[in-house]
Parts: structure tokens; C-alpha cells; sequence
């Protein structure tokens, strides 16, 4: 007889990794709809996504793409207002609104009939909403069309639209959200290689500073005192992305320092505990295929170093070519992005988090914003996390949608968690696996959790056994527990968890035994 080894999570903060083979049991290959890092003994799922309301037509009739929250010109109460396009007309953006979170949307604005939306910025800034507009259509993977472009602002009360289009934003192509510093109090307006500020609401722009001409600009954040500047090449592979760190000294045309990112394309930064993060992608371009296994690389910089290091990468297949928008919250940074990702290759359409952690950082799809239903031709457009709440907007096969996450429902999301690739520290020895226990908090009714595995060579899971008795704890199987057949040898195996009617997973146990059958 062999010997026989045990092994538990109970820690699930360590979030996804690349590194599948590397048996440190706190990492995971997938993990969606669950959050790992409030608590981090425990998988809590969140609730369902149901589609919001309105008062004026459907969801797919006014088009949603953005969101913000932001006060009323008076009042103090934080509403959530929303950039659309209303269907039927030629491609004139509209602003919404809502109260609260319950209530239906409401249009507040609207641009002339000569407007063509740019979804890609919202923002507000004391009091008023901004983004751009152009007036006719941008070529493939360009923002606006680089023609008779314009930057246009409106009080949050509505009224009457101001346009801006004195060179160069008259002529813009491609845009990034702007920020507030709250070192001077100046809205940071990023576009091309450009970046201009604004000083209040109504002010003229005033030029920041300008960058090489063969770089565009992506995302932007505050670092210290410094406004961090993130560029990708216009052409891909023509040169590698770069940060630049700008003191906002608009009298001078140098920046303070510039931090290699690498050849990925950098598209989004933020920072985490005063460390600056990257969010950046190896994929193709719109008209040439340059990555055979397209992936995510997240890296880091700390000041000090010349060039960002890696953090680490997975290999998601993008759809669309992109990820977008971005939120910080509860030392999350939050991002949005469709793809495929895991052992099966299943179509991912979430709202991801990149955490810091006390052992470093963590990454995993937080929200399903359609919950376990996987959408066709996926367009992802924004999202808002408010509160608890999260509103996120997406294309389905063409149709726009606006899913609410909702306040009690655990019916559909279907959160998973699947392990890394287990194999005891040597693949060449043959194991056997005894038995398989799941820990939890006393289950819910309706609450239940699924367990399956998968060994060597197979591609799909198979389920070892299902606990959904009101207020276990606790449930073991040692052999498949639908048909009594026993549990697998193997060499390496995972294991999938599948929560249903918000069952919160505290523990995966298994035992498992060498089988001596290694002579070489």
C-alpha cells in the first residue's frame, strides 16, 4: 500500500494563474462570479444580473455604453447617468438618467441630428458631463474619424449642449477617458498623442503636453503627484508601449521620466497601494493576425526600475480585440472583457478584478454580467459598479443590453471555481483518488454545490457528488456518487465547484495515494 496524502483549500484569495502545474493549491485556473477576496476563508457568490428598465423604450432602442455617478447640479444626491444612442435617429448620442437605482431611465439631452456617437468617453466634472462626438464614421479600430471631431459638455441638470472643436480636437481619432488629479483639481483630457486640461467645467482647454507622434495615448491615472500616461504604438510591434510619468508642469515639453511596458499592447493603468499596474494585451491587429495564442499581460512598476516587470499573463482570447473601461474600488481594480479562457475554452463575458493581496496580486473574472448565458458576438461598452449594485452594458448578436446585477437572486449565474492542475510534485507517479469532501456554510434552501473532476487527458469534468441538504456542512464521496463507480486513478487532476442558490464554499478536501508503479 502506497502512501496516502491529504489536501485542503481553504485560503481562495490567491486568484488565477498560468502556472497550472506548479501545485501551490491557493491558485486557481478559473474562477467566475465569486468573490475571493472580501473574505478570504471563503467563495461567496454574488447574485444574478437582470436587464434594467426604462421609461421612454427598450434597452435596444437606446442603445447604453457608458455610465457615471454624479450629483445634480443641486441636491447631493448621487444619480447615475447614462450615454446612449436613441434607435432610429443617424447616430445622435443622448444622456440619461437615473434617480435611483431602482427607478427607469430617463433622457435628459440629447445631441443635434449631425452627431455620431463615441462611446468610449463619459465623464463628469463639477457638475457638468463630457465626451465627444464625431460626424461620420470612424474606420475600424479607431474611436472617432479624425474629421470634423468635436469635445462637447452639458450641465448634470440637461440643457443645452456646449461643442468644442478648435484644432487639434477637431481632428481626432482616438480618445481615452479623462481623469480628475486631486493634486490640482483639473480635469486631464487624453487623446491621440495630446493631452489637455481643463480647469473648470466651462473653461477652454489648454494644451498639457504632447507626445510622440507614433504613440497613442490609452488610459491615464494619478501616480503621487505625477500624472501617469499609458501608450500603445499606432502601429503594432512598431515599438513597445511606454508610461510616462508628467509632473503637470504645462510650461515645460519633457516629461519626468518614461517606463518601458513591453511589446504587448498596454491598454489599461491604474494603481494599487501606490504601486502603478498595467493592463495590457498580445493580439491581433484589425487587419493582420500577429498572435497564434492572444493573452492578457499584467505588470507592475514601483519606481526605481527603468521598465515594468510581469506580474503574469493568461491566455485569454479576446473578443472583439479589446478590454475597456476601468473602476477602482476596495483595492480592485475592475475592468471589462469577453474572451475565452479555462480547460474548455468557454466564452468568458465579464467584469474582471486585479487585486492586491498580502502576498501580491490576484486577478479573476468578478461579475458574469449575463450571467451563464454566453453572448453572441459579444461588444462590451461599460460598466459602474454602485455600491453593491453593477450596471454593465454590452452588444448580444448586434442588440444592445444594460444588465443590473440584482439584490437576491442566485438562480441562473452559476458561479465556478476550478484548481489548478494537481500532481503531488510528480506527474510520472500514478495516484488514486480515495475521496473528495466540500466544505461550506450551512447551505441555504435551494442552496447546493457541485463537485467534478477532471484526469490527464480528459477534457470535461465528471461529477464526483452534489450537497444540497438544507444546512450541511459538509459532504464526502469516495466514489462517484450517481452511478457508485470508483474514484479515478490518475496522474494529474483538477476539480471544478459549482455553487447554486448562494452556497458559500469554505473548504475542498481530498485524499489521494501513491500507487508505486514509477520503475524508471
Amino acid at each position: 500500500m502506497g502512501k496516502i496524502y491529504s489536501q485542503i483549500i481553504q485560503n481562495w484569495s490567491g486568484g488565477m494563474t498560468n502556472l497550472l502545474r506548479q501545485n501551490n493549491i491557493r491558485f486557481a485556473r478559473k474562477i467566475t462570479h465569486f468573490d475571493t477576496q472580501t473574505d478570504p476563508s471563503k467563495l461567496s457568490p454574488y447574485t444574478d444580473f437582470a436587464a434594467t428598465t426604462t421609461d421612454i423604450g427598450t434597452i435596444a432602442t437606446i442603445k447604453l455604453c457608458r455610465f457615471v455617478a454624479a450629483e445634480k447640479a443641486s441636491g447631493g444626491q448621487a444619480n447615475i447617468f447614462a450615454l446612449g444612442q436613441l434607435a432610429g435617429g443617424v447616430g445622435e448620442f443622448k444622456i440619461y438618467v437615473k434617480d435611483t437605482i431602482s427607478a427607469a431611465w430617463a433622457q435628459i439631452a440629447a445631441g443635434n441630428g449631425a452627431d455620431l456617437i463615441c462611446e468610449k468617453v463619459f465623464v463628469e466634472y463639477k457638475n457638468y458631463l463630457m465626451g465627444w462626438r464625431g460626424t461620420s464614421a470612424p474606420g475600424a479600430g479607431k474611436d472617432l474619424d479624425g474629421t470634423a471631431t468635436y469635445f462637447w459638455y452639458i450641465t448634470t441638470a440637461g440643457g443645452t449642449l456646449t461643442y468644442y472643436s478648435t484644432a487639434p480636437f477637431d481632428t481626432v481619432t482616438y480618445v481615452a477617458q479623462p481623469i480628475v488629479h486631486s493634486k490640482d483639481d483639473r480635469l486631464y483630457i487624453p487623446f491621440d498623442n495630446y493631452v489637455y486640461y481643463k480647469t473648470s467645467a466651462t473653461a477652454t482647454p489648454a494644451l498639457g503636453i504632447t507626445l510622440p507622434t507614433n504613440l497613442i495615448i490609452t488610459s491615464i491615472c494619478e501616480y503621487g503627484n505625477y500624472l501617469a500616461i499609458a501608450c500603445r504604438p499606432k502601429i503594432p510591434m512598431n515599438r513597445n508601449s511606454v508610461v510616462f510619468l508628467w509632473d503637470r508642469d504645462a510650461t515645460l515639453t519633457t516629461v519626468t521620466e518614461s517606463i518601458d511596458w513591453g511589446p504587448e499592447s498596454l491598454d489599461l493603468i491604474d494603481t494599487l497601494d501606490g504601486i502603478l499596474i498595467g493592463i495590457s494585451s498580445m493580439r491581433n491587429s484589425y487587419s493582420d493576425v500577429i498572435a497564434f495564442k492572444p493573452h492578457l499581460v499584467f505588470k507592475y512598476y514601483g519606481g526605481g526600475i527603468q521598465s515594468a516587470k510581469q506580474i503574469f499573463e493568461l491566455p485569454l482570447s479576446l473578443a472583439g480585440n479589446q478590454i475597456i473601461d476601468k473602476q477602482k474600488i476596495n483595492n480592485r481594480i475592475l475592468f471589462m472583457a469577453s474572451g475565452s479562457y479555462g480547460s474548455d475554452a468557454a466564452q468568458t463575458d465579464g467584469i474582471w478584478s486585479l487585486s492586491r493581496t498580502p502576498d501580491g496580486f490576484a486577478v479573476a473574472c468578478e461579475y458574469l454580467y449575463n450571467n451563464a448565458t454566453a453572448i453572441t458576438s459579444a461588444g462590451i461598452k461599460g460598466f459602474l459598479k454602485f455600491g453593491d449594485y453593477v450596471l454593465a452594458a454590452f452588444t448580444d448578436g448586434g442588440t444592445y443590453k444594460c444588465n443590473l446585477i440584482s439584490s437576491a437572486t442566485y438562480a441562473t449565474a452559476a458561479p465556478v471555481y476550478e484548481t489548478v492542475i494537481f500532481n503531488g510534485g510528480d506527474a510520472a507517479i500514478t495516484k488514486k483518488l480515495l475521496s473528495v469532501t466540500i466544505l461550506t456554510e450551512p447551505l441555504p434552501a435551494a442552496g447546493s454545490v457541485t463537485v467534478g473532476y477532471k484526469a490527464d487527458a480528459e477534457t470535461s469534468f465528471t461529477t464526483i457528488l452534489t450537497s444540497s441538504t438544507d444546512d450541511a456542512i459538509r459532504k464526502t464521496a469516495v466514489n462517484i456518487e450517481s452511478t457508485g463507480v470508483n474514484l479515478p486513478l490518475f496522474k494529474e487532476i483538477s476539480f471544478q465547484i459549482t455553487s447554486q442558490g448562494n452556497a458559500v464554499i469554505t473548504g475542498l478536501k481530498f485524499l489521494y495515494e501513491e500507487i508505486l508503479d514509477d520503475v524508471a
